[in-house]
């Protein structure tokens, strides 16, 4: 094999690791009008940079606990505990541009993702 081929396959892998970790990769900061939301920022931090979403929706997300026993623990039921609400809200960047979900538990940016692609 030649140093071209080499060249031209080594190009090629690092594509195709590329699209392959791009596609589960998750945004850890979202720009809007010039700030940056970031994980941790606060609802009204977003607000204040991003403007009202596109969106917003929440759920109870069931809590687990691990009680801990001589053999290793057990898990509570989640119908025993409390649940943690969870909001997420979507922003609409526009046509060819992916809609960017914010995720906030207790309060704070916990995670920022991209959806789907706008048309």
């Amino acid at each position: 094999m030649n140093t071209r081929s080499l060249r031209r396959s080594g190009r090629f892998a690092a594509l195709a690791v590329f699209m392959v970790t791009g596609v589960t990769a998750h945004a850890q900061s979202l720009r809007c009008q010039g700030a940056l939301a970031e994980v941790g920022d606060t609802k009204y931090a977003v607000l204040q940079k991003c403007g009202e979403p596109a969106f917003k929706d929440g759920f109870c997300k069931p809590l687990e606990v691990w009680v801990p026993t001589g053999r290793g623990g057990y898990r509570v039921p989640p119908q025993a505990l409390p649940c943690q609400w969870v909001d997420e809200w979507s922003y609409n960047p526009g046509p060819g541009y992916f809609v960017a979900i914010v995720r906030f538990e207790s309060g704070a940016v916990s995670g920022i993702r991209t959806g789907d692609r706008v048309r």
